[in-house]
C-alpha cells in the first residue's frame, strides 16, 4: 500500500506540474506585444505537444497504480492469514477475503465495526495489553487469545500486530494478521496428555519397585502385631474399657496398615483379570454386602434386571467399586445419599456411582487419577490410581464429574461381552 500511495502523490504532481506549465504559458503569450498569427500558431502547437505527452506519462502512471492496486489486493485477498488494517478508535478499514471467512461473516460486514467486538471476554485483556505494547514498543508483536465467529462459535487465534505512522511520526493506523490455531492448540494439548501420561506410566513403574519392597518388609511386622493383639485378646477375656478401646484401636490401624499395603502390591503387580459374564446388579450387591454404608448414608440402586451382563474379573471390580463407595462415604460425613445407576450404549455398559457429599474441586480433578494424590488428611492416595489400572485391566474406562459442595458421579464404562478376535 506504501508503494500505491507513492504512486498515487506522482500522478498527483504530474498533473500539478502541467497545469502550472500551461498557465506559465497563457502568461507569458499574454505579456507579448506583438506576435504575427504564424508564429503564435507555432507557440501553441509546441504547447500542445508538450501537454499531450505529459498527459500520456500522466496515464502511463495511473495504469501502473492500477496495476499495482490490482496486484495488491489480489494477493491480499489470497493470503491464508487474515488481515485488518484499524483506525485509532479500532474501527476496521479493510478486511480481506481470509478475516470475513474467519468469522463466518461478509467483507462488508466487518467495515466500520471494532475489532475487540470478535474477541472473547475473557480475551479482552489480553487484546489490550497486546495493543499497549505495540504503541509503546513500535514493533512487531504477538500474542494468543480467542475469536468468536458470527454464530457464537469460538477459536484460538494468533495476532501479530504493527502500528503505522503519518509522515510526521504520529499515529495512523493499526494493521493485524490473524491466524487459526486451533489445530495447533489440539495437537499440543495432546503432545501434553501424552507426556503426562508418558509420566504417570514411569512414575507407577518405580512407584511398582519401591511398593513391593515396602509391601514385603511392612506385611511380617503387621502379621506381628496382629498376632499380639490376638493373643492379649484371649488372655484378657474381661478387659476393661480402656484396656478394649486400646485394642480395638490397635486391630483398626493394623486392617488400614493391610489395605495400604495391599494397595502398593496392587500398584507394583496388577495381576491379568480372568474375565467372565456377570449381571451388574449381582457385581453391585456382592460389594455392598462386602461394604454396608454407615448408618447416616441410603443407598439407592436403580439398575434394570434386563440390563446386559459385563465381561470382567468379578473381584478386580469388586475392589474399584469398594475404593469408589469407600471415597463416597468418606466425602458424606454428615450423612447423604449414594446412588447406583446403569444404562447399555452399544456394546457397553456405563455404571454411575453418585454421592451427594463434598464434592471436588477443579484443581483436584486434573490430578484425581495420579499416584500418591490425595486430599485426605489420612491415606497415600493410591485407591483411585489402583481403580483406574484395574478398569483398564478389564478393557474399560473411568473418568468423574463433581462440583463442590453438590457431591460426585464416577463413572465406569465396561465391556458388555468379550472381544472375538
Amino acid at each position: 500500500m506504501e508503494r500505491d500511495t507513492g504512486r498515487s502523490r506522482q500522478v498527483s504532481e504530474l498533473r500539478k506540474r502541467a497545469e502550472k506549465k500551461v498557465k506559465r504559458q497563457i502568461v507569458k503569450l499574454r505579456g507579448r506585444p506583438s506576435m504575427d498569427s504564424d508564429q503564435l500558431i507555432h507557440e501553441l502547437q509546441v504547447h500542445q505537444i508538450e501537454l499531450e505527452m505529459q498527459n500520456e506519462e500522466l496515464r502511463r502512471v495511473q495504469l501502473e497504480l492500477e496495476e499495482s492496486r490490482s496486484k495488491y489486493f489480489s494477493l491480499f485477498d489470497l493470503a491464508p492469514v487474515g488481515y485488518f488494517t484499524l483506525d485509532e478508535n479500532g474501527l476496521i478499514l479493510e478486511a480481506n477475503l481470509t478475516s470475513a471467512e474467519l468469522l463466518a461473516l461478509e467483507r462488508c460486514d466487518l467495515i466500520k465495526r471494532k475489532f475487540s467486538h470478535f474477541i472473547t471476554q475473557d480475551s479482552q485483556d489480553v487484546f489490550y495489553l497486546h495493543c499497549k505494547q505495540v504503541l509503546q514498543t513500535k514493533r512487531k508483536q504477538t500474542c494468543e487469545l480467542r475469536l468468536k465467529r458470527k454464530d457464537s462459535s469460538e477459536f484460538y487465534a494468533e495476532l501479530l500486530s504493527i502500528s503505522c505512522q503519518d509522515p510526521e511520526g504520529n499515529f495512523s493506523q493499526f494493521r493485524i494478521a490473524v491466524t487459526d490455531i486451533t489445530e495447533r492448540k489440539r495437537a499440543e494439548d495432546a503432545l501434553r496428555r501424552a507426556q503426562e501420561q508418558l509420566i504417570r506410566k514411569e512414575k507407577l513403574a518405580v512407584l511398582g519397585q519401591l511398593a513391593a519392597a515396602v509391601a514385603h518388609e511392612l506385611r511380617q511386622p503387621l502379621a506381628v502385631i496382629s498376632n499380639a493383639v490376638y493373643y492379649l485378646k484371649t488372655i484378657l477375656p474381661d478387659p476393661d474399657e480402656t484396656t478394649k478401646e486400646y485394642l480395638e484401636m490397635i486391630s483398626s490401624e493394623i486392617r488400614d496398615s493391610e489395605k495400604i499395603v495391599s494397595d502398593l502390591l496392587d500398584v507394583a503387580r496388577t495381576k491379568p483379570a480372568e474375565r467372565e459374564q456377570i449381571a451388574v446388579c449381582d457385581l453391585v450387591a456382592q460389594v455392598l454386602e462386602k461394604k454396608p454404608p454407615p448408618e447416616d448414608v441410603k443407598v439407592t440402586t436403580k439398575i434394570a434386571a434386563d440390563l446386559p451382563t459385563v465381561f470382567v474379573d468379578s473381584q478386580q471390580m469388586g475392589q474399584v467399586l469398594i475404593n469408589l463407595i469407600t471415597n463416597a462415604f468418606q466425602a458424606m460425613p454428615e450423612g447423604g445419599t449414594i446412588t447406583f445407576n446403569a444404562q447399555a450404549e452399544k456394546d457397553k455398559v456405563h455404571l454411575f456411582i453418585t454421592d451427594t457429599g463434598c464434592g471436588i474441586s477443579e484443581q483436584s480433578m486434573e490430578k484425581l487419577f495420579e499416584p500418591l494424590f490425595t486430599t485426605k488428611a489420612r491415606g497415600i492416595g493410591l485407591g483411585l490410581s489402583v481403580s483406574k489400572s484395574l478398569v483398564e485391566v478389564n478393557e474399560g474406562s473411568i473418568k468423574v464429574e463433581s462440583e463442590e459442595g453438590k457431591g460426585s458421579t464416577f463413572t465406569i464404562i465396561l465391556p458388555g461381552k468379550e472381544v472375538q478376535l
